[in-house]
């Protein structure tokens, strides 16, 4: 992206006309250090610029490395919460401040300090006031010109809030908090009730709420223990919490999610449960969960996503390898082929259950084994990532097949077999 900013990047947000996408954080410059922008940016697909941004923080001298963390857009007004006590050295614009008729104005009283969100064209926001250290009203929504709790508010003591959705008519918070017996997650119906979500989430905090299909996936650090379903990410069904699948394993926490094309986006290190490979994006589409974006070398490689002009934004850390001390970058979607791709173990029984499909080992060297139990296949095809057939060998009845892999140039490969259920695939990798 153009050299990327210098330092890390917090939140995206596509401009209101689709023409830029806003991105804010940490960084005083973009563009390989040569244009100074204090925290905020335009990205307009080649070129960054500070135009109409009103000099971002405003800091002119020292440069600001906390600077704005979350941003929303409301009644055509940009709204920014930020870190900074010398917001454009207004002290009523700490924590949080609107733009308007390209000047910054102060936004709620100088303690508060909140994450923002735009939510079905309503303004929440909430603590903690990470400047001050106390305030921490739960949930408030921008009413009137002023920050108002809303009616039947459940909130009565400290509640830090980080993340929110609108789905399926309702609205979600989630952070750190204790609700309605409901741990780190309340429901909302946008009138005056509120709900828990069972007993709501354990672990340390929610960072990211998102709605795909018929259910709630909900993300963050969870780490094992009481009302954990499985290590940083569960999905609520509407009625009760459920694992997420069993085929991958979280190594850190999942710091963002994103739906896009029908398709949901997860941000996280994590491996395949049969595969040391550590990767950073995750792409599951109600059937299938693939691996997107090349191997990562940590295990909190993306921080935050967004969509724009066909690409995946991801916010990344300095030291990925492909583009270092860039903090940032893009991944056309157009032709994408995976990684990997691996069947969801849904939990519901049917006659593929019979049927095991498996390949092994991966990464792979010298012989590769493809495990396909009682299906009536008549062949297993190779294809390299461009998907130009390498091979096409005959099953003729056998329940799997050992094929040499020592002739196969180092890369990405997929492993197809068409039979009575349709066309099963999954990826591997020649080492």
């Amino acid at each position: 992206m153009d050299g990327g900013v210098d330092f890390g990047v917090n939140a995206f947000m596509v401009s209101e006309d689709s023409t830029k996408l806003l991105v804010s954080g940490a960084f005083v410059h973009a563009s390989v250090g040569s244009l100074r922008v204090m925290g905020l940016a335009k990205w307009d697909g080649r070129h960054w610029t500070g135009d109409g941004l009103a000099g971002g923080s405003g800091d002119t001298v020292n440069g600001s490395m906390n600077a704005v963390y979350a941003m929303a857009r409301h009644n055509d007004t940009l709204f920014v919460a930020h870190h900074s006590i010398i917001w454009h050295y207004d002290p009523a614009m700490l924590g949080v401040a609107y733009l308007a008729d390209s000047a910054w104005h102060p936004c709620g009283s100088p303690s508060s300090t909140f994450w923002v969100f735009n939510e079905n064209g309503r303004l929440f926001g909430g603590g903690p006031d990470t400047v001050q250290g106390q305030h921490m009203p739960g949930v408030l929504e921008w009413v009137g010109g002023e920050w108002r709790t809303p009616p039947g508010s459940p909130f009565v003591t400290g509640a830090a809030l980080y993340a929110s959705a609108f789905w399926h008519d309702q609205y979600y918070f989630g952070g750190v908090f204790l609700a309605l017996g409901s741990r780190k997650i309340v429901a909302f119906d946008g009138v005056d009730q509120w709900s828990g979500l069972g007993g709501g989430v354990g672990g340390i905090h929610i960072n990211s709420i998102e709605g795909y299909g018929d259910s709630l996936y909900v993300g963050g650090f969870f780490t094992p223990g009481q009302d954990v379903q499985s290590k940083h990410l569960q999905i609520w069904d509407g009625a009760l919490w459920k694992p997420f699948f069993p085929e991958v394993d979280f190594l850190g926490q999942v710091t963002d999610m994103a739906v896009y094309d029908g398709k949901l986006y997860i941000a996280a290190g994590y491996r395949f449960i049969d595969d040391t490979t550590v990767y950073g994006l995750l792409r599951y589409d109600g059937l299938e969960l693939c691996a997107i974006g090349g191997p990562f070398y940590n295990s909190g490689a993306v921080m935050h996503l967004s969509f724009y002009q066909g690409k995946l934004i991801a916010a990344l850390p300095p030291e990925f390898a492909p583009l270092p001390y860039e903090w940032s970058g893009q991944l056309p979607l157009a032709g994408l082929i995976p990684d990997r791709c691996v069947e969801v173990n849904t939990g519901i029984a049917d006659s593929r259950s019979e049927s095991t499909f498996n390949v092994y080992p991966n990464p792979v060297s010298q012989e590769l084994t493809v495990q396909f139990g009682e299906r009536k296949a008549d062949q297993v095809v190779i294809m390299d990532a461009t998907g130009r057939t390498i091979q096409q060998l005959p099953v003729q009845g056998r329940s799997s097949l050992t094929i040499p892999a020592s002739g196969l140039a180092p890369g990405t490969y997929a492993v197809r077999v068409a039979d009575d259920f349709g066309v099963r695939s999954a990826w591997f990798i020649r080492d």
